[in-house]
């Protein structure tokens, strides 16, 4: 988040016309190089991934942390 706010936008709503690279925010357009927008584009990506990745795990880890709270029956 802090990336997108400092560049401008993202990449995935962004464009790319004639060798000039624009971030978009909100319908704003902000112009780029080329580094930061593929940063961007990769950045914005990884998201998709990372995100639900992250909360599986926290899943996982709550379900086992009450797993290992509960009385064990014998």
């Amino acid at each position: 988040m802090v990336g997108t706010l400092y560049l401008g936008g993202d990449a995935l709503n962004g464009k790319a016309v004639d060798g000039h690279y624009f971030l978009s925010n909100h319908g704003y357009l902000t112009e780029v190089s080329r580094a930061a927008f593929t940063y961007s584009e990769w950045h914005a990506r990884s998201v998709f991934i990372t995100h639900p990745l992250a909360m599986v795990c926290g899943w996982f880890l709550i379900r086992d942390t009450k797993l290992a709270r509960s009385p064990k029956s014998t």
